[in-house]
């Protein structure tokens, strides 16, 4: 089986769980009990229900085609999906092309960037933690990774926040600034929730790169180069790291493509209007076509970042290489 050939069969697999995801939720939210139109009519609490007017209900329900059959619906929405008529919010009546415009691009720059500084905090620490091993740095790195791992990453930001207001009286700018306008309030409003986040997300990876490192210490290809007189930093930089970071390579791509279906805990915290507030606001408003097309833009976002690291592992692994030949 070819290159091509094996990517296209991840193509196609990827577009199904697209299509099981998006069925999904689209089930769940239809069938979910209440009244989209008398929700929106009557609010929340249901105040005056009683004496709205079935005709302006049922009115209501055919301007939001939900009078249609379920699965004349969810054909229209994967047409839509298809097509790019993503067509607009229930509630707020904003194209959700325009909605995805505004909040995407600062959920993906605080995915990227954390990963990024989660990798530069645990490759080194990993590594050393390794190298090291039984000695007091080793021990210091496991307990400060548990640690970290125990705690939770709201948490982590609200500590963060009150230090910064207790401590040296300064509070981040509200809101989001574009970097084009206001580079350095933007990089003040975005630097907090990358440390917050890249921090809690070390921990796990500073734990991963450590085992992974001291298994492929003990390959016999490992101790053939050493007793070939290679130099230690030779052997650790070219023969361990290049299969040690495998495991950690598709731990992170699985995590990032987590990440860019919404930091909603993040978001929240820090007051960044992402995607993952969107999601979460959307859901307790039961609006249908943003729930719908957030998740099946998660669910194609996480199919292809795992597709790119498939690739990557064949094009750093020959073992991997020759399996699909």
């Amino acid at each position: 089986m070819s290159l091509v050939s094996y990517t296209i069969r991840r193509l196609l697999a990827g577009i199904v769980v697209v299509i099981v995801a998006t069925l999904g939720v689209f089930l769940f939210m239809r069938l979910a009990p209440g009244d989209l139109a008398l929700l929106m009519l009557a609010g929340p609490g249901g105040q005056g229900a009683t004496s709205l007017d079935p005709q302006v209900l049922a009115e209501i329900r055919h301007q939001l085609g939900l009078d249609k059959p379920l699965l004349l619906q969810y054909l229209d929405f994967l047409g839509g999906l298809v097509t790019g008529d993503w067509g607009e919010s229930f509630w707020t009546r904003r194209p959700l092309a325009d909605e995805l415009a505004a909040r995407l691009p600062i959920t993906i720059e605080i995915a990227l960037l954390s990963e990024l500084t989660a990798w530069i905090i645990a490759l080194p620490l990993g590594i050393l933690a390794a190298v090291r091993r039984g000695g007091w740095f080793d021990s210091l790195v496991r307990v400060v990774t548990t640690i970290g791992l125990s705690i939770p990453i709201f948490w982590l930001g609200t500590l963060i926040l009150l230090a910064l207001v207790i401590g040296f009286d300064w509070m981040p700018p509200v809101g989001i600034r574009p970097f084009r306008e206001q580079p350095l309030a933007h990089l003040q409003q975005v630097a907090l929730p990358v440390i917050t986040l890249g921090a809690a997300l070390a921990t796990s990876q500073i734990r991963l790169i450590r085992a992974e490192v001291l298994e492929t210490l003990g390959e016999p290809y490992v101790q053939t180069a050493r007793a070939k007189g290679l130099h230690e930093r030779t052997v650790l930089v070219h023969h361990v790291l290049r299969n040690a970071l495998l495991a950690p390579l598709t731990y992170s791509g699985v995590r990032l493509g987590v990440l860019l279906g919404g930091i909603v805990l993040v978001e929240t915290v820090f007051n960044i209007p992402g995607l993952g507030r969107l999601l979460v606001d959307a859901v307790v408003r039961r609006d249908y076509p943003v729930v719908q097309l957030v998740v099946a833009l998660q669910a194609a976002l996480f199919v292809l970042i795992n597709l790119i690291v498939d690739l990557a592992y064949v094009i750093v692994d020959p073992r991997v290489r020759a399996q699909i030949r």
